[in-house]
């Protein structure tokens, strides 16, 4: 915590390097930000400590963004994530008051290592509700129970699968924890940016008028877009999906990738 109030009172902290929610809900950055006069410039977001400290006595989170930039230990731990996995590997971290959490039940579409750094969280942690991984709000089906229902004590690590619904509120005192993040490589992402490459480098040209209203016999441009239409839609690319990954896979070989140090 003493790391935390020595980022926030520095200064120089600005947002959104550093934001505020409450109830799920971000605080907007005008309530608690102001404008300073730098080298004859005036820069916005700066933080007015007052106006911090109020809301968080009025219970609310602190999200701190994109650590591994300003916080070494955090930037090691990106560094060793990215290594082992050849993901691109970015950090938040979250100090909440007691009894609060940051957002309501939400899903991410990235993996997520949680590291509870000071305190206790109590997280609840569902099975996918659907094939979706979109990141935002979702709403628990009717009867639907967490598979993962714990409380995080100082030094655990927890890994989800991007798509896993989940929770998380402070338990007694303030909780700070920073949740690393490794973005997936998505295979119709992989297909778009590489078949996009090709047509960027075949030479342009003007089609005829009404090209696509020819009768009888379908055109060259035709035939080419149908029959790799055919062969995607068909799935000819020789790539069976993974199974869907399980927490409990890959909890502690996230722990062993990341060798959390001192003054995490």
């Amino acid at each position: 915590m003493r790391d935390v109030f020595s980022l926030i009172t520095d200064g120089r902290t600005r947002f959104p390097q550093i934001a505020l929610l409450k109830d799920g809900v971000p605080i907007p950055p005008a309530d608690y930000t102001t404008s300073k006069l730098v080298s004859g410039l005036n820069l916005p977001n700066f933080l007015r400590l007052d106006r911090v400290k109020a809301a968080m006595s009025q219970g609310a989170t602190i999200q701190m963004g994109q650590m591994e930039q300003f916080w070494k230990p955090v930037a090691d731990a990106c560094s060793r994530l990215s290594a082992e996995t050849g993901l691109k590997s970015s950090a938040v971290g979250f100090v909440s008051p007691p009894g609060k959490g940051a957002f309501n039940l939400h899903q991410d579409a990235v993996h997520v290592v949680v590291v509870q750094t000071e305190g206790a969280k109590h997280w609840e942690v569902y099975d996918s509700f659907g094939d979706s991984i979109a990141p935002g709000l979702v709403r628990a089906p009717e009867g639907a129970e967490p598979a993962h229902d714990m409380t995080l004590k100082k030094g655990d690590v927890f890994y989800m699968p991007p798509g896993r619904p989940h929770r998380a509120k402070a338990v007694d005192g303030w909780s700070v924890h920073v949740s690393i993040t490794a973005e997936p490589v998505m295979a119709k992402q992989v297909l778009q940016d590489r078949v996009g490459e090709l047509i960027s480098a075949l030479p342009d040209f003007e089609l005829p008028a009404l090209w696509n209203r020819s009768e009888g016999e379908p055109n060259a441009l035709h035939t080419i877009a149908d029959e790799l239409t055919a062969k995607l839609k068909h799935g000819e690319w020789n790539f069976d999906p993974p199974a869907p990954e399980s927490a409990e896979d890959h909890t502690e070989d996230f722990a062993r990738m990341l060798e959390i140090p001192d003054g995490f």
